[in-house]
């Protein structure tokens, strides 16, 4: 769990490719849940992670890291590693 208190975060300028200060958006205060299951069998590993799980429940409610630019829905990321050695 993260919790992120409310906040002005900067604005994201893509011409640039910079951030700005800015101070017409507030970020609301957002408690971010993520789920993750991860194993390791000799040289083979392997995790499941589910992200943004409370947007599930919640669909009106954003998380915003950049001004304007909202965080992306909740997703499901797959991951594996294996080491061949002789």
């Amino acid at each position: 769990i993260r919790l992120t208190p409310a906040y002005t975060p900067r604005y994201y300028f893509p011409l640039t490719g910079q951030f700005q200060l800015q101070n017409g958006f507030e970020a609301p205060f957002y408690p971010a849940v993520d789920a993750f299951f991860a194993m390791q069998v000799s040289s083979f590993r392997a995790f499941v992670k589910f992200e943004q799980l409370n947007g599930l429940i919640n669909t009106n409610d954003l998380y915003y890291q950049t001004a304007y630019y909202a965080w992306p829905s909740p997703a499901i990321r797959l991951g594996i590693k294996w080491k061949f050695i002789n």
